[in-house]
């Protein structure tokens, strides 16, 4: 009866403790490289290792779901019909308003580069832009706008959050959250089976994970 008062004793006070821990939610930036990592590597156990590594840096469980959904370019459980969908034209004509140049000239460098990132890319430098401070919630939280825009004028009004959005982050997050918005998510064919191994195999996560697909 004393070892078992003493085991809750030191369970009520590990618990105060963890309470107290103060949480540091992960910058957009570091996400945008982490995903740079996985495009990179072909490797499946160093996917995994990559992954692996990110949840392990991420102290919120609300901050962990909305990765898992990031890492499969969406901003809500599959079960939602919740998707942004946005055409390239659309894209490109959010990228001219954000950094002050004309749908025209995007198409232009677009034929060009074949690349609407390389054209983001050049036209963000030509801007001086200086990107912010974003936190994983931050960008999560636009995309996720974007997405729920509907009725009239829908179309124009996913254009301007999206240029909103693109002048605040970097070159890589401004790859990111395109790509999301297109719908083709860096090496998005791997995310949801990598990210479901990982979530399995760091404990707490593998509860939350199957929460998010079923």
């Amino acid at each position: 009866m004393v070892y078992f008062r003493q085991y809750v004793k030191r369970c009520s006070a590990l618990k105060q403790l963890d309470e107290k821990k103060e949480e540091h939610p992960v910058e957009f930036a570091h996400l945008a490289h982490t995903f740079e990592k996985l495009e990179k590597t072909s490797s499946r156990l160093a996917l995994i290792a990559i992954l692996a590594e990110l949840f392990r840096l991420i102290d919120s469980p609300d901050e962990i779901e909305k990765v898992c959904y990031l890492l499969q370019g969406r901003v809500a459980p599959f079960f939602e019909a919740l998707e942004i969908g946005m055409a390239e034209k659309t894209v490109a004509r959010a990228i001219a308003i954000a950094y002050g140049s004309t749908p025209e000239h995007v198409f232009t460098l677009y034929a060009t580069f074949g690349d609407l990132g390389l054209v983001a890319e050049q036209l963000r430098k030509q801007a001086g832009m200086v990107s912010n401070v974003l936190r994983v919630e931050d960008v999560f939280q636009a995309l996720k706008t974007i997405a729920q825009a509907s009725g009239k004028g829908t179309v124009e009004k996913r254009i301007a959050l999206l240029a909103d959005l693109l002048r605040q982050v970097d070159c890589l997050s401004e790859q990111i959250c395109r790509e999301n918005c297109i719908g083709k998510p860096a090496a998005g064919h791997w995310r949801r089976d990598h990210a479901g191994r990982v979530g399995n195999s760091i404990p707490g996560r593998k509860m939350l994970y199957t929460r998010l697909h079923n």
